[in-house]
């Protein structure tokens, strides 16, 4: 009499998919990463890059394209005072009229973001090699992937709220409606474009970022340690940081 099998129990985070970590991305990273599956880039990439498209989308829908052009060209007060009142009218005129350009702002996410994403996993999985980490290019570019999606996502859902309550966009940049960084509550009028930099690397959702970067390197890694992962992330963040700052210094 041959024993009876046991039906073996499914393990859960095995049998799910990789969409399943769109959600649980925010509450168990580890998680989301150990089911990542063999293109653990390939997900929060595509769903990063919808985001960022709607996002837009919705923004230049509800605020106006004109306004949208002249709030990013007062934000620098440098910049302003060189264009000039008639300039800058001339340009938010043409931006608005231009079927074009909102065409162009509407989908430029969906280039611009798998090649950030692609440029930034190199620069890191170069960072990592160079420390003898043993990594594939594929799961920095996962890290970084699933670490750009919640953060989009997260600035999304901020925007929407944002532009539901808000009745008058005049000076709302929509680069910064999500005011989680010190740089955020401080006057561009009174405070120089170089201590705001600064201060703008404060960032609590940066932060956040990183730490789901840092988790990512070392679940989808061969050999990655914890210091590794944290040493590259955040040398990499303060080097943009300071390459924002630089930026102020020299042009406002």
């Amino acid at each position: 009499m041959q024993p009876q099998l046991q039906p073996q129990e499914a393990n859960p985070s095995r049998s799910a998919t990789p969409l399943a970590g769109l959600l649980t991305i925010f509450f168990s990273p580890a998680e989301t990463f150990d089911r990542a599956g063999p293109k653990p880039w390939l997900v929060p990439m595509i769903a990063a890059t919808i985001v960022a498209v709607l996002m837009n989308i919705m923004i230049i829908s509800v605020m106006g394209m004109g306004t949208v052009v002249r709030n990013q060209l007062e934000s620098n007060p440098k910049q302003a005072e060189q264009l000039g009142t008639e300039k800058i009218n001339e340009i938010v005129q043409k931006a608005e009229n231009s079927s074009a350009q909102k065409t162009i702002a509407y989908v430029a996410p969906a280039v611009a973001v798998p090649i950030i994403l692609c440029v930034l996993a190199g620069i890191t999985f170069g960072a990592l090699s160079a420390t003898g980490a043993a990594t594939r290019y594929g799961a920095v570019l996962g890290a970084a992937s699933w670490s750009t999606y919640a953060v989009m996502v997260v600035t999304a859902v901020a925007s929407a709220i944002f532009v539901s309550v808000v009745k008058d966009f005049s000076g709302v940049d929509p680069r910064g409606m999500l005011m989680l960084n010190a740089g955020a509550f401080l006057d561009k009028t009174t405070t120089s474009g170089v201590v705001r930099a600064l201060a703008g690397g404060f960032d609590l959702v940066a932060f956040w970022s990183m730490f789901i970067q840092i988790i990512g390197l070392q679940r989808l890694s061969e050999r990655v340690s914890t210091g590794q992962a944290a040493g590259v992330v955040i040398t990499l963040y303060v080097l943009f940081v300071l390459g924002k700052t630089c930026w102020a210094a020299m042009f406002g």
